[in-house]
């Protein structure tokens, strides 16, 4: 009979730690780093936003790719020098009317063309 009720307080006790150990779960979320985020690692990086997405450059593996250009899809509108100024179509090097292009089976790099120069930008990801 003893070891009848040890067995049952065990067994509620495990049943107790079980349900109350859901609740001390946190929910993480990754975002995509911001143009703040991106400086503060690399204060010279060349960047520009497109959408919800900061491109950089300068990545070796992403230069060593052989790319295919597939479409027009925008061009530099904004100058920025502060990350805050930083949206859609700005950028802290590219000149203003630089030309972006996508790239075939590459949906996280595009092409900037201007002055008869040719960059590779990798969208950052979340981290």
């Amino acid at each position: 009979m003893k070891l009848n009720r040890v067995l049952l307080l065990i067994a509620l006790s495990l049943l107790w730690l079980v349900g109350c150990s859901d609740q001390d779960i946190e929910e993480h979320t990754s975002e995509k780093p911001d143009a703040a985020e991106i400086l503060e690692l690399d204060s010279n990086a060349d960047i520009f936003q497109r959408g919800d997405s900061i491109y950089q450059t300068g990545i070796d593996w992403v230069d060593e790719l052989k790319l295919v250009e597939k479409e027009h899809v925008g061009e530099i509108e904004f100058k920025a020098s502060k990350p805050e100024e930083f949206k859609n179509g700005a950028a802290n090097k590219l000149p203003i009317g630089a030309e972006i292009y996508s790239v075939k089976d590459h949906d996280n790099i595009l092409i900037v063309k201007f002055e008869n120069e040719v960059k590779r930008y990798l969208a950052s990801s979340e981290g």
